[in-house]
């Protein structure tokens, strides 16, 4: 995972999981996908990572974006 810049969907993340280079801009408050190519399932276990660890998610986000 990476941390994304605000623009379209603020406070966002970018997953890339696909061997192929598909990846999904995931909304870190609500873990809802944007610009995806990716399915939900496929990426299960990193948002479930994103759910439990939100709060780290969010304070980081700000850090890297004063």
């Amino acid at each position: 995972m990476k941390r994304e810049k605000p623009g379209h969907f603020p406070y966002s993340l970018s997953i890339g999981a696909m061997s192929d280079g598909r990846d999904a801009f995931v909304e870190i408050e609500s873990l809802e996908m944007h610009a995806s190519s990716v399915n939900r399932r496929e990426i299960k276990e990193a948002l479930a990572w994103a759910a439990a660890n939100r709060d780290l998610l969010l304070r980081k986000f700000k850090e890297y974006n004063p």
